[in-house]
């Protein structure tokens, strides 16, 4: 999975496997963290314009590839739709919702008015700026349990885990969870896992004249 999938992007979640995913929402339009909305305007990974060589005054579409930039606007739940050429076109509903620890919910990438499932991902605000506002988010997906151990190849384990929390129950290459307690349960062991979070995503600037429009960044953002 890409950078976008920190902060209801487009690639934001097409989930890797070993995720909790639920058929249904498990959040509602009440449940959203609207006092923790990110800061407006373009985000990515920590420090691309380090690795990348992005150039804060250049238009978006003139980044460079590797940066993969997302717009957020401030909205904690949503709905975006997304052409994939041909007349075709996938939806994915997003919302992040209030607690400890906050959670992004999203749905898998599916022709709108169909549902492939719902994944979550765990959001916490490592910086913010001097209004409070967070500026720069550690991310983890939240797991069936811990990792499989890789195979001697180096190619994986034999299975999603081999111990699977308590609050899930598993099902096909991924897990349910039974309820919110049971999602929140399973953020939290997801997040206590060792090696720190797998992706953190920073505010770079505001939108200007002459960036990306909506289609244009979600478009690249799904490839």
């Amino acid at each position: 999975m890409g950078p976008a999938l920190a902060l209801a992007g487009a690639s934001l979640l097409g989930g890797c496997g070993g995720e909790v995913i639920s058929p249904q929402p498990l959040f509602g339009a009440k449940d959203a963290a609207t006092r923790e909305a990110p800061r407006a305007g373009w985000w990515v990974m920590v420090s691309p314009e380090e690795a990348c060589g992005i150039d804060l005054a250049k238009p978006t579409g003139q980044w460079p590839d590797c940066a993969r930039p997302v717009l957020l606007s401030g909205r904690m739940a949503g709905k975006l739709t997304v052409s994939e050429g041909e007349g075709d076109a996938v939806g994915i509903d997003y919302l992040l919702a209030a607690g400890e620890p906050m959670i992004l919910q999203a749905s898998l990438s599916s022709p709108p008015g169909d549902s492939g499932g719902y994944t979550y991902h765990v959001l916490r605000p490592t910086r913010r700026d001097a209004r409070g506002r967070p500026v720069e988010i550690a991310v983890w997906p939240v797991l069936c349990g811990p990792p499989a151990p890789r195979a001697p190849s180096g190619r994986g384990g034999a299975g999603v885990t081999a111990a699977p929390w308590p609050s899930v129950e598993m099902s096909g290459g991924g897990c349910r969870v039974r309820d919110l307690d049971g999602l929140r349960d399973a953020a939290r062991r997801s997040e206590s896992l060792s090696g720190g979070a797998p992706l953190t995503v920073r505010w770079l600037r505001e939108r200007r004249a002459g960036d990306q429009t909506d289609d244009q960044w979600l478009a690249k953002a799904m490839q």
